[in-house]
């Protein structure tokens, strides 16, 4: 889930750096979180450093990195992701640790020797299509509830293509189908909505 923090930012230290820090638990950001969030990398994981070239950004940790669950790959990787592509020249993350490439995730083994991108997708959801060539993967905000306080959560959710292959069609059919029942998430769209039109404008706006 994105938060939008305020963060102090060393005159030695890039901003990227600090930002992953901020992932890591029990660090600086464990009292500046709501009730029922948490950090994702494991306690005690360095950040070595953020180095970019061209538009990759590499994000060398410390080997305390390596100290998770399988079950919690996805979510760091894609925390890590999604929080280095906020930035205007980052478009694609690649991992160190100790200064060596990684050709894969430590534990559970996904592949990353190309780099992960916010095209990868974030908590994925397949839907109910079931021709994966015949969809596309658009990413949507759904709402969630924890206690009395309502959050948007990104869902990367595949939906099958329109006759005009248009995303937005796609994504706006993507809200009105809403979340998975597993996920816990819920949409403001009615199930009976239906698109009657798209159009934009001279300039490209909707």
């Amino acid at each position: 889930v994105p938060q939008m923090l305020e963060i102090p930012v060393p005159e030695s230290k890039e901003v990227a750096t600090q930002a992953l820090e901020y992932l890591v638990k029990d660090g600086p950001v464990s009292e500046l979180l709501p009730n029922g969030f948490q950090a994702v990398l494991p306690a005690g994981t360095q950040v070595l450093g953020v180095n970019i070239k061209d538009d990759t950004a590499i994000a060398d940790f410390s080997e305390e990195f390596k100290e998770y669950q399988a079950a919690d790959e996805q979510k760091i990787l894609q925390a890590i992701t999604w929080t280095l592509t906020q930035f205007d020249n980052i478009n694609k993350v690649k991992i160190r640790i100790n200064g060596h490439d990684q050709e894969v995730m430590p534990v559970d083994g996904t592949p990353i020797s190309g780099g992960v991108s916010r095209e990868d997708g974030i908590n994925i959801d397949s839907g109910s299509v079931t021709d994966l060539s015949d969809s596309v993967g658009v990413t949507l905000y759904f709402l969630a509830q924890s206690g009395e306080n309502r959050y948007y959560v990104p869902v990367t959710k595949r939906v099958a293509k329109t006759e005009e292959n248009d995303k937005v069609a796609a994504a706006v059919n993507g809200l009105i189908e809403g979340p998975s029942l597993q996920s816990g998430l819920f949409s403001d769209f009615p199930k009976e909505v239906e698109i009657l039109d798209i159009l934009k404008d001279s300039e490209g706006l909707l």
